[in-house]
Formats: structure tokens, C-alpha cells, sequence
């Protein structure tokens, strides 16, 4: 009876509805297959949260991703601590992340305490100062491959290189040294085209009056 009714009516229209409503939403679809990898060093980062609208999705200690079923030219929002947030588009099969705060502990390389109030300097310029059990937060974090001295008093500086997010540091003792301490800030200079201000003249004396003659 329906291939009788098949012969009698043409049968191409829906055929081609099925085929343009299956083809169609297949085009429009796209999965994302991705690793993500700290930009500094390389290796796989576990981020907290790996997001599409609504949707969250998660990801194995290597890093890697598989989400199915996303709209053609959709970007993934990517979150991890210490980290900088990434928008990626789908289709992108390697999402490296760059570091936005760099936490250090600072700890005496003989007793593994933390030293007490450490710093980070990058020449002139105090970056970070630590607490009385050596937590520092360095931020903003500086450019990858920045130098980074982390000093304290009674400890020989160490240099680290700006690059992952979490650092520990081991400081050894040395009486007596200390970080170096910063320039004193020089006067503003004057703008140009303006004059500097001439400094209040100093009021002069009074003349003593001369004594009535008597």
C-alpha cells in the first residue's frame, strides 16, 4: 500500500527534506579535541573549569578535552588558577596558557621553614612582598623569562625566571645581608615649556628704629 501511494505521489521533495535537515545539521555541528599546556614550560594543565554557556565540561590530568556537539565557530572559555583566562576556538587543538600571578613560598634551605617577610625585586622595582611565614604573590605577573630576585635580611638573594604560576624558593642563610635598598624617588620633573617655580624670597629683616635722642 505506501510503495503504491510512493509510485502515485512524488516522493523526491521528502528525500530531499531528510537529506538537506540531516546534511544541515551536520555542517552546522563541530566537537573540539584539545590539550592545554602552560606557555612556559610546555607540560599539560588540569584547569578548573572548561566552559560553554551553560556548559561545563571536564578534563583529565594531561590536559586533554573532548566535547562533542558545538556549534560550528564556537570558542571554549578555559580557567585555571594562577593563570590568565583563554578564549579558544573550537577547532583549535592546542590552548597554551600564559601566567597572570605568580604565588611563591620562600623557605630557609636548611631548616625547610618559611623565611619571614620575604621580596621580589626586578631591578629597581619591588614586585612582591612577602608574609611572616614566606607567602608572596607576585602581580601582575612580569613577561615569561623575566629575572626575579627574592630577597629577605639574613638570607642571600636567589634569582628565579617569571615563567609557571606556583614557585618554591630556598633561600640560604647569611647574617647580615639584606635586599638592596631602592632608590629614593628623584624630584618631578618640570613639565616642558614651563619654568620651575622660583622659591619664596626670605622676608627681609626689619631695621631696628633708631632710638628717640633724648
Amino acid at each position: 500500500m505506501i510503495l503504491r501511494q510512493l509510485r502515485k505521489s512524488p516522493w523526491w521533495p521528502l528525500a530531499l527534506l531528510i537529506v538537506v535537515t540531516v546534511g544541515g545539521g551536520w555542517w552546522n555541528t563541530q566537537s573540539a579535541h584539545a590539550v592545554i599546556v602552560d606557555d612556559a614550560s610546555g607540560k599539560p594543565v588540569s584547569p578548573q573549569d572548561v566552559i560553554f554557556g551553560s556548559r561545563h565540561y571536564s578534563v583529565g590530568t594531561d590536559g586533554m578535552y573532548d566535547i562533542p556537539n558545538l556549534p560550528r565557530g564556537a570558542k571554549i572559555t578555559i580557567l585555571a588558577s594562577g593563570y590568565a583566562r583563554a578564549d579558544a576556538p573550537a577547532d583549535q587543538t592546542e590552548v597554551r596558557l600564559s601566567t597572570a600571578i605568580i604565588t611563591t613560598q620562600v623557605n630557609d634551605a636548611v631548616s625547610g621553614k618559611g623565611v619571614p617577610s620575604p621580596h621580589a625585586r626586578i631591578g629597581d622595582i619591588e614586585v612582591g612582598s612577602g608574609t611572616p611565614d614566606g607567602s608572596m604573590v607576585i602581580a601582575p605577573a612580569p613577561q615569561k623569562g623575566t629575572a626575579i630576585v627574592i630577597c629577605a635580611k639574613d638570607y642571600e638573594p636567589s634569582t628565579i625566571i617569571a615563567g609557571p604560576p606556583q614557585v618554591i624558593v630556598a633561600l640560604s642563610p647569611l647574617a647580615g645581608a639584606d635586599c638592596p635598598p631602592l632608590p629614593t624617588p628623584s624630584p618631578a620633573p618640570t613639565p616642558v615649556g614651563q619654568t620651575p617655580s622660583p622659591s619664596p624670597a626670605a622676608s627681609p629683616s626689619a631695621s631696628p628704629s633708631a632710638s628717640p635722642s633724648p
